[in-house]
């Protein structure tokens, strides 16, 4: 168990989104919630430092695997460690998006 009670995994060796993940989301109501978010942002127009933003490719990315979007999710996903500014916000981005 790592601090706070967690459990610690191995680091992933690929680089897709995988379904048990989201599957177990997706009982607790994930993907309409993750679905809805999308519906929002895919109206908004974000402003310019948003837009090229590592947050925002982040957030698509987390919202579109939730939905089961892989193919787009690991897109965005790219985006947003490659644009990462730091290694620690890289590294939480591996551990968040499943990198």
């Amino acid at each position: 168990m790592g601090k706070g009670g967690g459990v610690l995994r191995a680091p992933r060796t690929d680089r897709s989104f995988r379904a048990p993940q989201i599957e177990s989301r997706c009982r607790r109501g994930g993907v309409e919630r993750a679905a809805e978010g999308l519906a929002v942002l895919e109206g908004f127009e974000p402003p310019t430092w948003l837009a090229g933003s590592y947050i925002w490719a982040a957030v698509l990315a987390d919202l579109h695997g939730r939905c089961g979007n892989f193919e787009v999710a690991n897109r965005y996903r790219d985006i947003a460690f490659e644009s990462a500014p730091t290694p620690a916000v890289k590294a939480l981005l591996q551990r968040r998006l499943l990198i």
